[in-house]
């Protein structure tokens, strides 16, 4: 322990979630990951969160000015400390770190799929904390953003872009009653000022 393999510093290695790539034993991030993973599947989120802070600061003390795995790494980390605070139904900080996550992705060229990620857990969060004007927002941008990228004739079968416009929809169904309650209440409290003919 205390070495960065080479592995954790390829491309790809980076590019992929944390979750779906092999990690090797012994190096301090690799370690921390996998660790990261063993709570999150344990339902362990403080656990979990611990790891991959630990993982966060590893990267950040590396040495490796520019490097385009050591960003994307990071920002790796931070959607899974956000993924589980949000599981913490702490939505406020879940926001934050997927914020930070976002940010990483878009200034080091992070996959278009981490992107949209992002953009649907921000919606998500959003969406919990009854923002329905920002889930839908970060709905309709990753929306968008899968939309570039599938060629049209095959953009109904897509389940990617079935998925986001499913999460619209949702959000949608939310803010449905939620307008309606809203009205009701002014209509309510206002019903003086109408002035019946």
């Amino acid at each position: 322990m205390g070495t960065l393999c080479t592995r954790a510093t390829t491309k790809s290695w980076a590019q992929r979630c944390t979750v779906d790539t092999i990690l090797c034993s012994g190096c301090i991030l690799c370690d921390a990951s996998i660790q990261g993973i063993t709570f999150l599947v344990a339902l362990l989120y403080q656990l979990a969160i611990n790891e991959y802070m630990e993982a966060s600061k590893y990267i950040a003390s590396v040495d490796q000015r520019d490097e385009p795995w050591k960003e994307i790494s990071r920002a790796n980390c931070f959607y899974n400390i956000g993924f589980c605070l949000y599981k913490l139904g702490d939505y406020d900080a879940a926001i934050n770190e997927a914020e930070k996550s976002l940010y990483h992705y878009e200034q080091h060229h992070g996959s278009v799929n981490n992107k949209c990620i992002c953009y649907t857990f921000l919606g998500w969060c959003h969406l919990k904390r009854n923002e329905y004007d920002k889930a839908l927002t970060y709905f309709q941008t990753e929306l968008d953003l899968r939309l570039q990228f599938v060629p049209t004739e095959k953009q109904d079968s897509d389940e990617d872009i079935k998925f986001a416009r499913s999460n619209i929809q949702i959000c949608q169904n939310s803010l449905t009653p939620w307008y309606a309650k809203i009205i009701c209440c002014c209509r309510k409290k206002y019903r003086h000022v109408y002035i019946t003919t």
